[in-house]
């Protein structure tokens, strides 16, 4: 117990005067760098190496706690505790493990192998060699080829696709490098079995092991799994089929039809697929012959001939024997086609050759809803036949519809005791030609004779440049119609203009109820002239 530092001086290194809590009182206490041991101060956080005498004194290293005696020093000092090693003046752990962490190669001895300490991923662990890798811990050669020794199948990496590490059945039962499960052995290499229709191969076995129909073939400079001879590959099920069936024989594929020709087709007929022939064809007499010929292609069958309606009939038509599609009896080719012959009158038709069945009936016309078989030009259905027509002006004739050869002229009649064509009412005939009759007052005219639809207006004439119906000479147009003039005193008249034969008489009145032409007012008659005078009455003489 003490109360100030000057106390304390019995002790080395024991000067200072302290409060102790656990002793609730000041002692005399070590110096800086120092700590009580049996009633002693000896130094305290002495380094790796440095002399001490108990292992408290080992601090100033870490993991450097233990005080003892270093192989041949004879002195203690403080050294790395157990499970360190030490490495340039620092205790660091040792006996690492495999992906443990560490500053040196040193420290990894805790796994078979792995006595490296690398960087992986910005962090130094011990590593296997670059010649070794991991396999449950432990540090193996890898890139063992087929047939070395080996532990574990992943050492096995020198042969592509030998990555097992098994027993070896034929020899001593010691563990090699085999084959991986899928593949076979060939010389020093290792090959996937039981390949599919058209993957790459090397060898045969790699296609047959299994089904014994397929080899291994050089086809546009690759080699692939293909069926051997008398197969065909079924692309669908990827399997080999027999080929080289018949007509009728069972199959399962298109492929397998090929030994009857055109009948390459696997169809199913009555619950069981048979080689058929192909489309568009058909089997005649043992052969699958083409059909839907059309017109004119060749053909050997009439069965062939059925690509063109009603052209079923397989015959020779040609100089070098070639026989061709053609239109059955009483059909004829029109455009690609087979129609019926012999159209009788008002048949439907689409050319004139159809149209024989009718002795001039010949022409196929178009009518209002169709075209039908019709008379011949110029001749006329009449009485169920065709009859000519066409007939001219004056030709004789037994029907009007004969008289169509002069426009106007379609009337047939007796005349002097002869039927011919003659004008139609309306018209007259003048130079060969039926020309309208009866025309009016101003109306075009050729010759006189048409002009009868007004009184008094019988004269064609010029007039303004063309010929028209005009009055006749001595009359005159007089409001609507042609009316005589140059009447003389007492003649029957209708207006005043026609009284203009006597003179002073320009008067149209009414006389004892006739019309007559009469002296104008201021005058008398006198003697059948109209002299000046008045008078209340007329006179006669």
């Amino acid at each position: 117990m003490c109360t100030y530092d000057g106390q304390c001086s019995v002790t080395n290194n024991a000067s200072r005067c302290l409060y102790n809590e656990t002793e609730e009182r000041r002692v005399c206490s070590c110096v800086k760098g120092y700590l009580v041991s049996s009633s002693k101060c000896i130094p305290d956080g002495l380094l790796l190496h440095g002399f001490c005498t108990e292992n408290m004194q080992c601090t100033g290293t870490e993991n450097a706690n233990k005080c003892t005696r270093d192989r041949d020093e004879v002195q203690l000092s403080c050294q790395c505790n157990d499970g360190y090693i030490e490495i340039n003046s620092t205790c660091y752990k040792s006996n690492r493990r495999l992906h443990e962490s560490c500053y040196s190669s040193e420290q990894c001895k805790g796994s078979t192998g792995a006595n490296e300490c690398n960087y992986k991923d910005g962090v130094k662990i011990c590593s296997c060699p670059e010649d070794k890798d991991n396999f449950k811990g432990t540090c193996l050669k890898v890139g063992l080829t087929l047939d070395e020794a080996c532990w574990a199948g992943g050492q096995c990496t020198g042969t592509p696709n030998s990555g097992v590490c098994m027993a070896d059945q034929g020899k001593d039962g010691k563990l090699i490098c085999q084959c991986s499960p899928g593949f076979i052995k060939h010389n020093d290499s290792c090959f996937q079995e039981n390949k599919e229709l058209f993957e790459e191969c090397m060898i045969n076995a790699q296609c047959s092991r299994r089904l014994k129909k397929r080899v291994c073939t050089e086809t546009r400079g690759r080699k692939v799994c293909m069926c051997k001879r008398g197969y065909v590959e079924d692309n669908k099920s990827m399997k080999c089929r027999k080929g080289n069936k018949k007509i009728n024989g069972s199959c399962v594929i298109n492929q397998q039809c090929n030994a009857t020709e055109n009948a390459n087709t696997c169809r199913l007929a009555e619950n069981t697929s048979k080689c058929s022939c192909n489309d568009g064809f058909d089997l005649i007499d043992g052969k699958c012959l083409k059909i839907g010929r059309k017109l004119f292609e060749k053909c050997s069958r009439h069965e062939q001939c059925n690509g063109t309606n009603n052209a079923m009939n397989c015959t020779d038509l040609n100089e070098d024997n070639k026989k061709v599609c053609f239109c059955h009896r009483d059909y004829l080719d029109f455009k690609g086609r087979c129609i019926m012959a012999s159209r009788k009158l008002n048949e439907k038709c689409e050319t004139d050759q159809q149209c024989t069945g009718t002795e001039k009936g010949n022409t196929c016309r178009l009518t209002s809803d169709s075209s039908k078989c019709s008379c011949n030009d110029r001749f006329d259905f009449i009485d169920g036949k065709c009859v000519k027509t066409g007939l001219k002006l004056y030709e004789p004739c037994i029907s009007h519809k004969e008289c169509n050869g002069t426009d106007f002229a379609g009337n047939c009649t007796k005349i002097e005791n002869n039927t011919i064509c003659f004008c139609q009412d309306g018209y007259l005939d003048f130079k060969s030609k039926c020309i309208k009759a009866n025309r009016k007052l101003n109306e075009s005219c050729k010759v006189n004779e048409q002009c009868k639809g007004t009184e008094n207006a019988n004269t064609c004439q010029y007039k303004e440049g063309k010929r028209v119906c005009s009055c006749d000479k001595e009359c005159e147009f007089i409001v609507n119609g042609c009316f005589k003039v140059g009447l003389t005193l007492y003649e029957s008249c209708d207006f005043h203009e026609q009284c203009n034969g006597t003179e002073n008489a320009r008067n149209c009145t009414d006389i004892r109820n006739n019309t007559v032409c009469f002296c104008q007012d201021s005058y008398l008659n006198f003697k059948g002239r109209c002299i000046e005078g008045k008078t209340s009455f007329p006179l006669f003489f």
